[in-house]
């Protein structure tokens, strides 16, 4: 098909602005390995699809991992190990009983911590740099798992044994437990903190009796607290929340359910076909990685696309149960790790269906315009944003279209090429 100079310059004009947004430079994936370890740390280039491990650990688990723009952060068994980002040494690392889950707030590190002998805190805070210990807070009793930071808060879900439904909120600015919100029944046993800054609120995805799960949001602006049954078993392979969705695991299920916060109901599911272990989502691709593993021999990490079309798939080590993505800019400036503004698509070239999508964190609606490469209209509709949307083809002549996605922070186009 011959493509005019006209179109290749708004190609190229489409291009460079993709090429300005952020870049997925490379993810870090934490193996918990085998009952008793090792635990192994390894990075996937998503450019050359390369997985490699670059460190081996003789510990017995490992629960958690991030980065920042310079550093990985390891949370495992009973040790805190901080590694160069670029080169992958090891620089540091601190003993902490019964580490479980790691947060980030301007030069801290905030630790969660869980163990069937009672602890004197299960919150503390580590210097970033040298990992020496800053204080703790004993006022957060019992057993705690995912820490997540907004507007200098730490929200920390309380969970005791199983028996237990609470959200922790911490003043980090002046170092005291401000409150412990009791999720109610249906919030018991929360283990993954989610936070949505635009609606100042939090997220937790609660395993209840492991026969049924639910989500509770707090709004920190009302202190309204609400939580809605999922009506499916729950599983430990963790949940993970991107641009107003929940993706969770269903126990003894292949598919991972996808619950809009705004809407409150489950509305997708991901059929993929696997049981699995361990959940994340690259929020720059709007890609989800799924990990699938024996627990004794094997580890096996996939990818799919928004749409829910494979991506990759390779090995990595036993029992993948963290992700923690590095994201920088085009030009190697650090940057947020919000998609927001991002139009996707699929397929291109399109026959009779484009799927489309607009990945943003800050508009729930877009307006959606079709139009040929002379400007002339050929459709106009509303979509909500972070959702799935088919547009028929079938009746337009071969040729390029231009799609353009408006909403009140401005517009994103693209274009598409009907065979």
């Amino acid at each position: 098909m011959k493509i005019s100079l006209a179109v290749m310059a708004l190609v190229a004009a489409a291009f460079m602005q993709l090429s300005a947004q952020q870049i997925l430079r490379q993810v870090i994936i934490l193996n918990e390995g085998k009952f008793g370890g090792p635990v192994t740390v390894g990075s996937y280039d998503p450019a050359t699809r390369i997985y490699k491990n670059f460190d081996t650990l003789n510990l017995k688990f490992a629960s958690d991992v991030i980065t920042d723009n310079k550093y990985i952060y390891v949370a495992a068994d009973s040790k805190l190990i901080k590694y160069d980002l670029e080169t992958k040494q090891r620089i540091a690392e601190q003993t902490i009983a019964g580490i479980r889950e790691i947060a980030l707030w301007q030069n801290q590190i905030l630790v969660t911590r869980g163990d069937m002998a009672p602890l004197p805190s299960y919150f503390q805070v580590y210097d970033k740099n040298t990992l020496n210990l800053i204080y703790e807070l004993p006022a957060v009793s019992e057993r705690s798992a995912e820490v997540k930071v907004m507007n200098n808060m730490a929200y920390v879900a309380v969970n005791g044994f199983g028996t237990v439904g609470k959200l922790a909120v911490i003043d980090l600015e002046n170092k005291s437990l401000r409150e412990e919100i009791d999720l109610g029944p249906d919030g018991l046993n929360p283990e993954t903190v989610e936070i949505e800054p635009v609606k100042n609120t939090v997220y937790t995805v609660n395993t209840l009796d492991f026969k049924n799960a639910s989500v509770s949001s707090y709004n920190a602006s009302t202190a309204a607290t609400t939580s809605d049954l999922l009506h499916r078993p729950s599983s430990c392979a963790g949940a993970m929340y991107y641009l107003n969705n929940i993706y969770f695991q269903t126990n003894g299920q292949d598919y991972i359910g996808v619950y809009s916060t705004s809407g409150k109901t489950i509305w997708d599911s991901l059929m993929v076909g696997k049981t699995l272990y361990g959940i994340g989502v690259d929020p720059v691709n709007a890609h989800i990685y799924l990990s699938e593993t024996d627990y004794t021999t094997y580890g096996k990490v996939f990818v799919y696309d928004f749409f829910a079309k494979a991506v990759d798939s390779f090995e990595v080590g036993v029992s993948p149960g963290a992700f923690a993505f590095d994201i920088g800019s085009a030009t190697g400036v650090e940057e947020s790790s919000d998609a927001a503004g991002n139009l996707l698509m699929q397929p291109n070239p399109a026959y009779d269906n484009v799927q489309i999508g607009l990945i943003t964190s800050s508009d729930i609606s877009a307006t959606v315009i079709l139009t040929d490469i002379l400007g002339k209209e050929i459709l106009r509709c509303e979509i909500p944003t972070n959702v799935p949307q088919t547009i028929s083809l079938e009746n337009l002549p071969q040729g390029a279209y231009l799609l353009t996605a408006k909403t009140v922070s401005g517009s994103t186009m693209r274009t598409i090429l009907k065979q």
